[in-house]
């Protein structure tokens, strides 16, 4: 589970980390089948997980929905 800053409602900590990592990778991965329509050059942060979270859901293969299943607090 990613530990969350209550106070501030970022994801913090190594597991923060790992999640932004993955979702970067999953983003570079699966661009062209799943974020055709996002700027390829994004820098991804936490404000875009949710985004990236349904592009692996509606439009990936079944590795991309288990990438999103790992992506999901």
């Amino acid at each position: 589970m990613v530990a969350e800053d209550s106070s501030v409602g970022r994801i913090t900590g190594a597991e923060g980390a790992r999640t932004l990592a993955l979702a970067r990778e999953a983003f570079v991965a699966y661009h062209a089948r799943c974020f055709w329509f996002m700027d390829p050059d994004l820098s991804v942060k936490e404000c875009h997980l949710p985004a990236i979270i349904d592009g692996l859901r509606r439009h990936g293969d079944r590795a991309a929905y288990r990438i999103a299943e790992r992506l999901c607090p």
